[in-house]
């Protein structure tokens, strides 16, 4: 079975010390991604980046971008959202079929990619949101795009947005799922999917804090 999958992750100021250990997990996925595609969100990766030494595995497949939102907005929000937009361009300018987010301080196990994949097809499903525990309360858990998996239908059909001067607070990830899920019946209809999403525990990952 074909697993044509790219990790998209988007890096800010505050997640910066754990990129490394997020990288040597990707390295350790039972299957690769086709690419690794990072945008970073900080002033001076140089700089503020830890030294990473990058596996060999992952040294043909890793694009790294950088964020114009640096230049144009002082608020985290506008700027992650700009990073996980630009992420969602560039995936959309390759034709690999799915896109799997993972945020840069989260570490999940190596049969994450095949398990979600697996059962995206499986439920023929747009969306998988896998369970990942907040940073503080380990039994709490959130849903958003700390691991998510989408296929590039939903890739193409949403987007990421920070609505401030509409609804002050609603983060951009909330807006992406959002569109999905509300035009759900349109892409079922549309391009043969049965549901939008599947929600669960799938793969245990840590949340490093």
């Amino acid at each position: 079975m074909d697993y044509d999958y790219a990790v998209l992750t988007p890096i800010g100021k505050h997640k910066h010390r754990f990129v490394q250990d997020y990288i040597n997990a990707i390295a350790e996925f039972e299957i690769l991604p086709r690419l690794l595609m990072i945008c970073t969100d900080i002033d001076d990766p140089n700089q503020d980046l830890p030294y990473l030494e990058i596996p060999e595995t992952l040294h043909q497949r890793i694009l790294v971008f950088k964020s114009c939102a640096i230049e144009s907005y002082s608020g985290m929000l506008w700027r992650i959202a700009m990073a996980r937009e630009i992420l969602r361009r560039k995936f959309n300018s390759t034709n690999i079929e799915w896109a799997l987010w993972i945020d840069s301080d989260i570490v999940c196990p190596p049969e994450t990619p095949r398990v979600l994949i697996d059962i995206a097809r499986d439920e023929n499903c747009i969306m998988i949101r896998n369970a990942y525990p907040t940073r503080h309360d380990p039994e709490r858990f959130w849903h958003g795009t700390g691991v998510l998996l989408v296929h590039r239908v939903g890739m193409l059909s949403s987007l990421f947005w920070y609505p401030s001067e509409i609804i002050p607070h609603v983060s951009e990830d909330y807006v992406f799922i959002s569109v999905l899920t509300n035009s759900g019946w349109f892409l079922c209809q549309n391009f043969g999917f049965k549901r939008v999403q599947r929600i669960g525990r799938y793969v245990e990952v840590k949340h490093l804090h």
